[in-house]
């Protein structure tokens, strides 16, 4: 008889979300009061484009990466992984923004404000891809027979 691994307790679904979550947050916060600092080292870089791309990039790999360690089969993983993804982005830029006038002791300018109204762009969206692409590659394979052959090829008797 053919045993199969089970899948991931979802605790285990939950506890990876909201710890992948939370890191990608403080990490997009740290960047967003970096962006948001007042010296002139890198500062054609930290107003680029790049850098915000930089940072999706960042987000998008942190969630992805704390989803690895999670055997599940469903294909709705990846969806909520993009969801907390773009949650983090957002948020973590909010954060960025309260917290850079106690870093920097200078208030906010208005460049920066983008934060507080919700515009869309398509750089957003690096995240959600790379999370989505990250735990979609991971269902993909713990669906794949040679995982549930317990990697020893094909599974046929």
């Amino acid at each position: 008889m053919l045993r199969t691994r089970p899948d991931s307790r979802p605790v285990v679904v939950v506890l990876s979300l909201v710890f992948g979550g939370a890191v990608a947050t403080g990490a997009m916060a740290v960047t967003t009061v970096a962006r948001m600092y007042t010296s002139d080292f890198l500062r054609e870089f930290r107003d680029s484009l790049g850098f915000v791309v930089l940072q999706c990039l960042l987000v998008g790999l942190l969630v992805g990466v704390a989803l690895l360690v999670v055997r599940s089969r469903s294909l709705v993983l990846p969806a909520v992984a993009a969801v907390v993804a773009l949650v983090a982005l957002y948020v973590g830029a909010s954060f960025g923004f309260l917290l850079a006038p106690l870093v920097t002791g200078h208030g906010p300018s208005l460049r920066f404000a983008a934060p507080w109204r919700p515009a869309f762009s398509l750089t957003l969206l690096v995240a959600p891809g790379v999370a989505a692409l990250l735990s979609g590659l991971r269902v993909l394979i713990t669906r794949s027979p040679a995982s549930r052959a317990g990697g020893a090829g094909d599974a046929r008797p």
